[in-house]
Protein backbone atom coordinates (compact mmCIF):
# COMPACT_ATOMS: atom_id res chain seq x y z
CA UNK A 1 0.00 0.00 0.00
CA UNK A 2 2.85 2.38 0.62
CA UNK A 3 3.66 2.16 -3.09
CA UNK A 4 0.22 3.57 -3.99
CA UNK A 5 0.53 6.37 -1.48
CA UNK A 6 3.86 7.54 -2.84
CA UNK A 7 2.36 8.14 -6.30
CA UNK A 8 -0.22 10.72 -5.28
CA UNK A 9 -2.57 8.56 -3.26
CA UNK A 10 -3.62 10.02 0.05
CA UNK A 11 -2.95 8.02 3.19
CA UNK A 12 -6.04 7.08 5.22
CA UNK A 13 -5.30 9.52 8.09
CA UNK A 14 -4.84 12.45 5.67
CA UNK A 15 -8.05 11.50 3.82
CA UNK A 16 -10.01 11.79 7.08
CA UNK A 17 -8.50 15.17 7.82
CA UNK A 18 -9.37 16.50 4.37
CA UNK A 19 -12.92 15.16 4.62
CA UNK A 20 -13.37 16.85 7.99
CA UNK A 21 -12.04 20.14 6.69
CA UNK A 22 -14.36 19.93 3.69
CA UNK A 23 -17.37 19.31 5.90
CA UNK A 24 -16.44 22.21 8.17
CA UNK A 25 -16.03 24.50 5.18
CA UNK A 26 -19.42 23.50 3.85
CA UNK A 27 -21.06 24.15 7.21
CA UNK A 28 -19.36 27.53 7.49
CA UNK A 29 -20.38 28.47 3.98
CA UNK A 30 -23.94 27.41 4.70
CA UNK A 31 -24.00 29.51 7.89
CA UNK A 32 -22.57 32.52 6.08
CA UNK A 33 -25.17 32.12 3.32
CA UNK A 34 -28.01 31.95 5.84
CA UNK A 35 -26.75 35.00 7.73
CA UNK A 36 -26.22 36.91 4.47
CA UNK A 37 -29.72 36.05 3.24
CA UNK A 38 -31.24 37.12 6.59
CA UNK A 39 -29.45 40.46 6.39
CA UNK A 40 -31.18 41.09 3.07
CA UNK A 41 -34.61 40.65 4.66
CA UNK A 42 -34.07 42.38 8.01
CA UNK A 43 -34.38 46.11 8.42
CA UNK A 44 -32.29 48.01 10.87
CA UNK A 45 -34.00 50.42 13.31
CA UNK A 46 -32.75 53.52 11.51
CA UNK A 47 -34.05 52.14 8.21
CA UNK A 48 -37.52 51.89 9.75
CA UNK A 49 -37.27 55.42 11.13
CA UNK A 50 -36.07 56.73 7.75
CA UNK A 51 -39.02 55.12 6.00
CA UNK A 52 -41.39 56.76 8.53
CA UNK A 53 -40.16 60.32 7.91
CA UNK A 54 -42.91 62.71 6.76
CA UNK A 55 -45.53 60.05 7.49
CA UNK A 56 -48.06 59.69 10.26
CA UNK A 57 -46.73 57.74 13.27
CA UNK A 58 -48.03 56.70 16.67
CA UNK A 59 -45.62 57.26 19.55
CA UNK A 60 -46.28 55.60 22.90
CA UNK A 61 -44.59 57.09 25.95
CA UNK A 62 -43.98 56.01 29.52
CA UNK A 63 -47.01 56.67 31.69
CA UNK A 64 -49.47 55.48 29.03
CA UNK A 65 -49.41 58.69 26.98
CA UNK A 66 -49.70 58.36 23.19
CA UNK A 67 -49.21 60.92 20.45
CA UNK A 68 -50.02 60.67 16.77
CA UNK A 69 -48.55 63.06 14.23
CA UNK A 70 -46.31 63.47 11.21
CA UNK A 71 -42.70 62.63 12.07
CA UNK A 72 -40.46 65.30 10.55
CA UNK A 73 -37.19 64.62 12.38
CA UNK A 74 -35.40 62.22 14.74
CA UNK A 75 -31.89 61.65 16.06
CA UNK A 76 -29.74 58.82 17.42
CA UNK A 77 -31.32 59.19 20.88
CA UNK A 78 -34.75 58.67 19.28
CA UNK A 79 -35.82 62.21 20.08
CA UNK A 80 -38.71 62.73 17.69
CA UNK A 81 -40.31 65.89 16.27
CA UNK A 82 -44.00 65.54 15.38
CA UNK A 83 -46.08 68.07 13.47
CA UNK A 84 -49.86 68.28 13.76
CA UNK A 85 -49.56 66.09 16.86
CA UNK A 86 -52.60 64.86 18.73
CA UNK A 87 -52.75 63.27 22.17
CA UNK A 88 -54.58 59.94 21.99
CA UNK A 89 -56.55 58.53 24.94
CA UNK A 90 -58.41 55.21 24.57
CA UNK A 91 -58.05 55.40 20.80
CA UNK A 92 -59.71 58.85 20.55
CA UNK A 93 -58.18 62.29 20.10
CA UNK A 94 -58.10 64.11 23.44
CA UNK A 95 -56.42 67.33 22.29
CA UNK A 96 -54.36 68.75 19.45
CA UNK A 97 -50.93 70.04 20.43
CA UNK A 98 -49.39 71.10 17.10
CA UNK A 99 -45.61 70.69 16.80
CA UNK A 100 -44.02 68.71 19.61
CA UNK A 101 -40.58 67.38 20.52
CA UNK A 102 -40.71 64.00 22.23
CA UNK A 103 -37.65 63.08 24.27
CA UNK A 104 -36.34 59.67 23.20
CA UNK A 105 -35.80 58.58 26.80
CA UNK A 106 -39.59 58.42 27.27
CA UNK A 107 -40.43 56.55 24.06
CA UNK A 108 -41.68 52.98 24.45
CA UNK A 109 -42.48 52.39 20.79
CA UNK A 110 -42.98 54.22 17.53
CA UNK A 111 -45.30 52.77 14.91
CA UNK A 112 -46.83 53.79 11.57
CA UNK A 113 -50.32 55.14 12.24
CA UNK A 114 -53.51 55.17 10.24
CA UNK A 115 -55.11 58.58 9.85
Amino acid sequence: MYFLWSFGRISPPQRKIKEKKGKERNRGTRKRFIIHSLKNYMERPFDVLDSSLNKSVLVSLKGGIEFRGIMVAYDVHMNVVLQNAEQIVNGEVKRKVGTILVRGDNVIFLSPAEI
